[in-house]
């Protein structure tokens, strides 16, 4: 029982280890030091947004 119970949890361990180093990598990287964490997910939307605006204006200066 002990051995897929380790099987099941052993991913979601290293999964969860995986996304917070991501997220401190990313977060240092970028950002330099913040206290809050900044979600990537958050980073792109506001990506997006801004690209579209950008595609917007140049149309509609053409």
């Amino acid at each position: 029982m002990s051995n897929w119970l380790l099987i099941i949890l052993a991913p979601l361990i290293v999964f969860a280890l995986f996304e917070e180093c991501i997220y401190y990598f990313v977060n240092r990287s970028l950002f330099g030091k913040v206290e809050r964490r900044i979600h990537i997910i958050e980073k792109l939307k506001a990506f997006a947004s801004k690209f579209k605006w950008k595609k917007r204006a140049e149309a509609d200066s053409n």
